[in-house]
């Protein structure tokens, strides 16, 4: 028996004349005359029922109408919510704005590559935490004209900045502040995005080292607890090196990888019979060691007198510029902001914007100097010799 003699068939066997996979009755039927002609019923009648379903679910593909259709039924039932509407009026009033705000970051270098494959893409949490907050509009509007680093004052306040320009909600700044995630193995830090997204002559660096590019210069972004290098990296050869074999003849001793650097050349320098130039070549030969990449060794370590070897300021000072500066010759910045991202828990345990947050100071390179001796930037922890990376202190 063919399918078009089977059809003909198991028609002219009802009543009404044309089958109906939904009727028992009429699969019934259809099951009587398969084994008539010793055919494998159950086989056969599932074939056509999977067939069957899968039109039926083609013909009800979402519509206009049947999803308002539904609104009315979930609101004749009495399950239709305010949250669902506020849902949906959200959802349906973001898709024109998908697109504008997707091509602009993509201008930005935020898009499917900016965040590892493991996490939801960047350009994708940008939209969400704005759609969330009912601010995509205002965004839109603020892409028309955005903000210029260059044109913020060298220290300010980064979210009153943008609350001014943007006119976005407390929120969606707060979020898109924070947000953060990883790239190729590197963090993507908080306010990376951030700057990006709201400041006109920034973007994403994609080529080379860095963070971002700042009028096609390289911005390095620090924020708060963050390091110029690895974290408790020791000085490995400081057991045989000037100043460790002095440490042990004049029994400066410490815990281990917590001694101070500071305090250490302090002390020795107080001793009478040190040699100080002695003393100045094992400063030397640690600044060589932990900052070598930096082009101020020379000059700072010659510039050092006899009393400044004394001085835990001078000392400290001296440190922190060859520290700064061998991370920016390292890695080719040509300029820091430093941003304040810390936070705190309250009461509830939710974690909030700390009394300081969003503060930054952006700063040239060049001026690493005169800004330390003047004390214009924030001072890191005391580096010591198992530590000589050590984190910088929120401004």
């Amino acid at each position: 028996m063919t399918l078009d003699e089977l059809l003909l068939e198991w028609s002219y066997r009802l009543k009404k004349g044309y089958p109906d996979m939904g009727s028992p009755s009429d699969i019934q039927v259809l099951r009587e005359i398969l084994v008539e002609n010793d055919m494998p019923a159950d086989d056969i009648i599932d074939e056509l029922e999977g067939k069957e379903q899968e039109e039926q679910e083609e013909s009800k593909k979402i519509s206009s109408s049947s999803i308002i259709q539904l609104i009315k039924s979930m609101e004749k039932d009495d399950i239709l919510k305010d949250n669902h509407l506020k849902f949906l009026n959200q959802y349906l009033n973001s898709r024109p704005f998908k697109e504008k705000i997707n091509n602009y970051l993509s201008t930005k270098n935020i898009n499917n590559k900016t965040f590892s494959k493991d996490e939801i893409p960047a350009q994708d949490q940008v939209f969400q935490i704005l759609q969330d907050q009912d601010q995509l509009e205002k965004f839109i509007k603020y892409m028309e004209n955005p903000l210029k680093l260059s044109d913020l004052p060298p220290r300010g306040n980064l979210y009153n900045e943008l609350k001014n320009a943007s006119e976005l909600n407390d929120d969606s700044i707060k979020k898109l502040l924070h947000l953060k995630g990883t790239e190729g193995g590197r963090g993507v830090g908080k306010a990376e995005i951030f700057l990006s997204m709201f400041f006109g002559d920034c973007k994403m660096r994609v080529v080379g080292k860095g963070d971002l590019s700042w009028n096609d210069e390289y911005l390095e972004v620090k924020g708060s607890g963050a390091r110029l290098g690895g974290r408790d990296v020791p000085w490995k050869g400081y057991r045989n090196s000037i100043l460790g074999q002095l440490a042990q003849e004049y029994e400066y001793v410490s815990t281990g990888k917590l001694i101070d650097i500071t305090t250490l050349i302090n002390r020795l320098a107080e001793e009478e019979e040190i040699d100080l130039n002695k003393l100045k070549e094992g400063f030397r030969e640690l600044a060589n060691e932990a900052y070598g990449s930096s082009n101020l060794i020379d000059n700072i370590i010659n510039g050092l007198s006899d009393d400044d070897l004394k001085s835990n300021d001078k000392v400290m000072k001296a440190l922190v510029t060859l520290y700064y500066d061998h991370y920016a010759q390292a890695e080719g910045a040509k300029h820091f902001i430093f941003t304040n991202t810390a936070t705190n828990t309250n009461s509830d345990g939710e974690r909030v914007m700390s009394k300081n947050n969003s503060r930054y100071q952006i700063f040239n390179t060049k001026d690493i100097p005169n800004l330390i001796k003047n004390k214009e930037i924030t001072f890191p922890e005391r580096p010591k010799i198992g530590n000589l990376y050590s984190a910088l202190l929120t401004i």
